[in-house]
């Protein structure tokens, strides 16, 4: 700050639209107008994107680390707020709101999320908010064939696996 200038610049497809810090400023994360959000190491002035990329409907309009930035929020255009592990980088739930969800954040202890949407505040528990890892998406979507043999789970999983 002291000498006004850059210390670098940050790439990404479509126009950044977002950003937070975690609390420790150890991690930065940003959002795009293509719905791609990036993780950033921050080190003093070195800034190194994270293996990984998150991914997200529509434009993000608000990013959020929890407190011990084990998890990232998310809320965008098409109505949803998303949440993150911020050490697999994968999508854990995918909260559905009437209206854009405009702003996210975190409870002080990090227990609750809440999310805003139009005229709306929610407060969310997050021990009740089902996790479902983005990797095992359709080993649990196959697991509610219910009635469906052994078989017909193992086609719905093959399947899934070569379609």
């Amino acid at each position: 700050m002291d000498t006004q200038q850059s210390v670098t610049d940050l790439e990404q497809a479509g126009d950044i639209v977002s950003l937070a810090f975690s609390a420790d400023g150890s991690l930065l994360a940003t959002g795009s107008s293509e719905g791609i959000v990036l993780l950033w190491s921050v080190d003093g002035n070195t800034l190194t994107q994270l293996d990984g990329t998150l991914y997200m409907a529509g434009s993000p309009r608000f990013l959020s680390f929890s407190p011990d930035q084990n998890w990232l929020a998310g809320g965008d255009a098409t109505n949803f707020a998303y949440l993150w592990d911020t050490r697999s980088l994968q999508e854990l739930a995918r909260i559905p709101h009437g209206n854009a969800v405009t702003s996210v954040s975190f409870s002080p202890d990090g227990t609750q999320l809440y999310t805003v949407s139009r005229k709306v505040v929610r407060a969310w528990d997050l021990s009740a908010i089902p996790l479902l890892p983005s990797d095992r998406l359709i080993e649990i979507a196959c697991s509610y064939l219910t009635g469906s043999s052994d078989e017909e789970i193992n086609v719905c999983l093959n399947a899934a696996v070569d379609p």
